[in-house]
């Protein structure tokens, strides 16, 4: 059972994945089969218009043509219910109503308003003592920042429960205090902010009915609207993108690296996909133009002194390190702040200076266990005297050893030693000193390594990436599983993170031959 403060229980974490792959099925059930539903707006498609109406009208009209939600979603949504269901008790017990000086009321949660086609569901309304049509809205975020998107979603919420008679006096949002510690028990008082932004609402709520009507308008055209690309974060993922270009090229103008919006908008508009067309007198940074090159001539690009130089200064013996964290809006342990990265595992093969090879690996199997006992073995197995430590994206790693150091101060001596050994092993790709067409502009070990070592690879595992990790090992640590499945999970997470690291060593290798 997941126990929040005082010792109430929210919900087990069985429950709560089955509550959200059941409400996933349910939406992919209604993609996949015809079913007429009434066309409405709610705050989430208002969302979705104002980042990218023509996506928001194929959602309304053709929604088979979107993918079910991945784990790293699931995830994020399950953070979000925990959220939503603290805060509602929260209220319900009147403990945010005495925190935050509101007066007693009549309190209602997921409270849904319709009204000209428009829907607002609210998280909470705190209705006046004396007019029932009179109210406070409270929109309730997993987020440590008052975003600007938080402001628009209540702005609608505004327009739409004004539109149908009922009056809102104040907007409130209910956000995660950025510099709060967990220190064994969660407090209210400190783990949530709630500013009042009625103000920054009441300055957009014109432009947002103008916005909304534009909106409503645009989903009951009766035929998909033109095309007008205005690319975003998703890019090749963008499903209006795919819909309306099917045939794309295995190597796009997508995927080079650094390339701006402006410029991919460019190409679009000239039809140039695949970056074999790019035109030689198309403006780009000296490394994109170089990319261009490489992949037009099917080159493989190779500075062999100046690898040979950094190999020569690796010093055994060689330890080839990865972690595998998670950040829980709720942490687990004291010192740890909301969505802090916590390490949970690590796996580390060895070369020592005769050339055999070890490995060690560590797992966290129990959520009341903290990273301790990780550290413990981890120091046992990385030596003091010496030695070169790869990883690939030194920041991560680098960074959870700072933070680690500032935690379990009796450790901080052995991390901080570890980062000064530390090498990136992604650097002689990232920095262009090893170029293979096939990597695309990318330099991610997963793009890397099916390159340079093509008998080795993730797709036979369980786990296949971060995110799936941490899902894992999210529900290996509560309660909900069998023997047999808590078995499974950990080999799966165990085989997952050990192929991490005998990928570096297989890439070291093939540099270490230049």
């Amino acid at each position: 059972m997941l126990k929040i403060i005082g010792g109430w229980t929210l919900c087990t974490t069985a429950d709560l994945f089955f509550i959200i792959n059941f409400a996933c099925y349910f939406r992919h059930y209604l993609t996949f089969h015809t079913i007429e539903m009434p066309l409405t707006l709610s705050k989430t498609d208002y969302q979705y218009y104002r980042a990218c109406p023509e996506e928001l009208w194929l959602m309304k009209h053709q929604r088979h043509l979107f993918p079910p939600m991945d784990a790293e979603r699931l995830f994020s949504i399950s953070q979000g219910n925990l959220v939503d269901a603290f805060v509602q008790q929260l209220f319900e017990d009147k403990s945010f109503l005495r925190l935050f000086k509101i007066h007693k009321r009549r309190i209602a949660f997921q409270y849904e308003v319709r009204t000209e086609g428009y829907v607002a569901i609210a998280d909470v309304v705190v209705f006046d003592e004396t007019d029932p049509n009179c109210l406070d809205l409270f929109e309730v975020k997993g987020s440590k920042e008052v975003k600007d998107e938080y402001i628009h979603d209540l702005a609608f919420q505004k327009m739409v429960f004004e539109k149908s008679g009922l009056r809102v006096r104040k907007t409130y949002l209910v956000h995660i205090n950025p510099t709060y510690v967990f220190e064994g028990e969660l407090d209210a008082v400190r783990f949530f902010r709630l500013p009042n932004v009625s103000d920054k609402v009441e300055k957009i709520l014109a432009a947002t009915t103008e916005t909304a009507v534009q909106a409503w308008a645009y989903i009951n055209l009766p035929n998909e609207p033109q095309a007008h690309f205005k690319l975003c974060n998703n890019k090749l993922d963008c499903v209006f993108l795919k819909k309306h270009f099917p045939n794309l090229p295995s190597y796009t103008v997508f995927d080079i690296r650094g390339i701006r919006e402006k410029k991919l908008n460019e190409f679009l508009a000239q039809d140039i996909l695949d970056i074999k067309d790019v035109p030689t007198d198309f403006p780009l940074s000296d490394n994109q133009r170089r990319q261009v090159t490489i992949a037009h001539a099917q080159e493989i690009v190779i500075e062999k002194e100046k690898i040979k130089r950094i190999t020569e200064g690796w010093q055994p013996p060689f330890y080839f390190l990865d972690y595998e964290t998670i950040n829980l809006v709720f942490p687990l342990h004291t010192g740890f702040s909301p969505y802090q990265q916590m390490v949970f595992q690590y796996s580390l093969h060895i070369l020592d200076s005769q050339g055999h090879t070890h490995h060690s690996e560590f797992l966290i199997e129990d959520k009341n266990e903290s990273p301790l006992a990780l550290l413990a073995q981890l120091q046992k197995d990385i030596k003091a005297d010496g030695g070169t430590v790869f990883v690939w994206n030194k920041s991560f790693e680098e960074t959870r050893n700072k933070e680690m150091a500032r935690l379990y101060p009796d450790f901080a001596h052995f991390l901080y030693d570890v980062n000064t050994r530390m090498y990136d092993l992604e650097l002689p790709f990232k920095n262009g000193l090893y170029i293979h067409p096939d990597f695309k502009g990318k330099s991610s070990i997963k793009k890397v390594l099916p390159v340079l070592v093509p008998h080795l690879s993730y797709q036979g595992l369980e786990v296949q990436n971060g995110a799936m990790a941490f899902t894992q090992w999210y529900r290996l640590v509560f309660d909900g599983l069998t023997d047999a499945e808590r078995a499974k999970i950990k080999q799966d997470l165990l085989d997952y993170c050990r192929m991490d690291t005998w990928a570096m060593v297989k890439i070291w290798d093939i540099l270490r031959s230049i």
